[in-house]
């Protein structure tokens, strides 16, 4: 079966977004270092930035391959309702507020547990954290779904 140009070049995009995702800490080491340029930088170091950006990349490489009709024509077919939650949802958890309500949470409930504060909190922090993020993420597929449905 043959593949088409713009498959081939979704799939390059795709690897390439896959590399960034991973390389996230050198754009913001680069941040860092470069002053003059690190909102770019610092903007390409999220990890929540990076699939939208690259997804931008996919819609102009299509419309410059297959034609502006087309990009306009897939951009449009596909929902993007649970994307900007999950994104919405990571920028405020990501928020200082948020941040240091966690942290504070944590620190409470690591001394109120027994064992060394500084140990517990730090299992807490490997356990419990990422199990809230999962249920939040679990909420975020529920929840648009209710939106749609007109609940």
């Amino acid at each position: 079966m043959p593949t088409q140009p713009i498959e081939a070049i979704a799939a390059a995009l795709f690897a390439a977004a896959l590399i960034h995702t991973f390389s996230t800490r050198l754009f913001e080491r680069l941040a860092r270092r470069h002053a003059r340029h690190a909102g770019l930088f610092h903007l390409l170091g999220e990890v929540e930035v990076v699939f939208g950006f690259w997804a931008m990349v996919l819609i102009i490489a299509m419309a410059l391959v297959a034609g502006g009709s087309t990009a306009v024509a897939y951009a449009e077919s596909r929902k993007f309702t649970e994307p900007l939650f999950v994104f919405v949802i990571m920028v405020v958890a990501a928020s200082r507020p948020v941040l240091l309500f966690v942290q504070a949470a944590l620190s409470l409930l690591a001394r109120q547990l027994p064992g060394r504060s500084e140990v517990t909190e730090i299992w807490l922090g490997l356990a419990l954290v990422p199990l809230v993020g999962s249920l939040m993420r679990a909420a975020t597929c529920w929840w648009p779904a209710r939106w749609q449905a007109g609940a």
